[in-house]
């Protein structure tokens, strides 16, 4: 009789993000119901570990433990991603707007690379292959870059950190919202500015680009993506201007 495999060793670190990420991506659905056991043996490692873990992703509103019973994948709260969206904007537009003033060469030759990432993933949105992790990866990596030129790199950590609901969001909106086109093109207007180095228009570019995952998804939230959600009022749902 063959023995009994020995559960694999696995960091804390990556089985969090390997969770995380099948969260992220809808692997597992808002209101899906996950047992320690079934990750036990989806990721062969042992249950106090799983334990550790899910523990974690309640702490960042990916789930919600359940003593006896499993983990439920946390549905979308709309005030909870207006709050970290107006966090973002205001966080952001300061960052920008300095990088813009100190901007160098260099870095705009670095940025205008980081777009044109972004732009190649964009061009297959319409076709087989493409892959939304990717394109936001690229979307994220443009982002990052200013606020690392501007040695805000813990300030960036703690937003994406603290915004798993709005990187869920964001998910939702490449997959249902047709949005790439309108992200590229203003991230297009971003990367112009910064070659001008002008902020002319940056705050109301920014909060275009940080709220139109809502305005494109919004609808669907009373609709066919409703059951992701939690009740929601239109209030809640609509950033003030």
């Amino acid at each position: 009789m063959a023995d009994k495999a020995t559960p694999k060793t696995m960091d804390h670190k990556t089985l969090y993000s390997a969770i995380a990420q099948e969260i992220i991506h809808f692997h597992w659905k808002p209101g899906d119901l996950i047992t320690e056991k079934a990750l036990c043996d989806r990721y062969g490692v042992p249950r106090p570990q799983i334990h550790s873990v899910l523990q974690h992703l309640q702490d960042h509103h990916l789930l919600t433990v359940v003593p006896h019973r499993g983990s439920i994948v946390s549905k979308l709260d709309m005030n909870v991603i207006n709050q970290m969206i107006y966090e973002r904007l205001a966080v952001e537009t300061m960052v920008l707007r300095d990088f813009i003033a100190e901007r160098t060469d260099e870095d705009v030759a670095a940025v205008q690379a980081l777009y044109d990432t972004m732009r190649k993933s964009a061009e297959r949105y319409h076709l087989s292959g493409f892959d939304a992790e990717t394109f936001l990866r690229s979307d994220r990596a443009m982002h990052s870059y200013w606020f690392h030129q501007m040695r805000c790199d813990l300030i960036w950590e703690q937003l994406s950190r603290n915004q798993a609901s709005y990187t869920r969001f964001c998910m939702l909106d490449i997959n249902a919202g047709d949005n790439a086109e309108t992200v590229l093109e203003e991230h297009g207007e971003m990367v112009r500015l910064i070659k001008k180095r002008s902020s002319d228009g940056l705050e109301d570019l920014l909060r275009r680009h940080l709220y139109g995952c809502v305005k494109r998804i919004g609808p669907l939230t009373y609709t066919t993506l409703q059951s992701y959600f939690e009740p929601i009022t239109e209030e809640m749902n609509t950033p003030r201007s």
